[in-house]
């Protein structure tokens, strides 16, 4: 009799250090599986990032030489001489005239 009191006393301790046990570890995979998500988001959210970053660089750099090049027009107009002027005005009125039947 007291064997088998022993026994299901053994058995009531394995059944609570297993219980515990299963505790401590599902506990265990929660965190892990927290750390796990924190560092897949904020993997995601550098590398979405580095995109971001990626694509504004490139468009200034597109900006920057379509700016150029109209800064350069814009100046090349500003420095045209008033002979230069006058004879692209006397040939735009011509081609205008001319086209409408009104020469």
């Amino acid at each position: 009799m007291q064997m088998v009191k022993e026994a299901e006393e053994k058995a009531k301790e394995l059944l609570n250090n297993a219980t515990k046990e299963a505790e401590k570890l599902g506990q265990e995979a929660e965190i892990q599986g927290e750390n796990e998500y924190k560092k897949i988001i904020e993997n995601a959210e550098k590398k979405a990032k580095e995109i971001k970053d990626k694509a504004i660089e490139e468009g200034e750099n597109s900006a920057k030489s379509i700016i150029e090049r109209g800064s350069k027009e814009a100046s090349d107009l500003l420095n045209l001489k008033d002979e230069d002027l006058i004879n692209a005005v006397g040939t735009i009125i011509k081609r205008v005239v001319n086209v409408n039947g009104n020469s």
